[in-house]
């Protein structure tokens, strides 16, 4: 049985995961001025956050599940920018055009990535602004990945 954790407990690592966020969306226009450079930030940000749940794992002792909430507490206004443009789009309500800005600004450490994806659209809508959607949604696996190493590394330790 999986234990979630309180609330309260999760707004430290939370909100350090929405303030590296917030770095990498304030890096994005720094990057982007140089073409090399700007594909590494889509790379080093899933890393940077990897490398916070493996920390957040041993400093703050924080379990998987906690970290996985964490992350998703973190992505909080992107994954409600994304559920409200996808059930507008499904139901075709007009979605004021702020909230696809801010989705797109949300997800701006991955905007390099955007000119190599295919020009196709599913659903009436281009891949890139899907993949710009899911993104908040796949984001806090990756602190809840490098939780899980490191959980599995103490656990083998200890065995050892």
């Amino acid at each position: 049985m999986i234990h979630l954790p309180k609330l309260n407990s999760l707004q430290k690592p939370a909100l350090l995961l929405f303030l590296v966020h917030f770095t990498f969306i304030f890096l994005a226009p720094l990057f982007l001025e140089n073409p090399l450079l700007s594909l590494t930030l889509p790379l080093i940000y899933p890393a940077v956050l990897f490398l916070s749940g493996f920390g957040f794992f041993l400093e703050l002792k924080k379990s998987v599940p906690a970290v996985l909430l964490a992350g998703y507490l973190s992505q909080l206004p992107g994954i409600i920018c994304a559920v409200i443009i996808l059930l507008g789009k499904a139901g075709k309500f007009l979605i004021p055009e702020a909230l696809d800005f801010f989705i797109q600004i949300w997800q701006a450490p991955f905007a390099p990535l955007f000119p190599f994806l295919p020009r196709i659209q599913l659903w009436e809508i281009p891949l890139y602004y899907l993949m710009t959607l899911a993104l908040s949604f796949f984001l806090p696996l990756f602190p809840a990945g490098g939780a899980l190493l490191k959980a599995k590394l103490s656990k083998q330790r200890r065995v050892n």
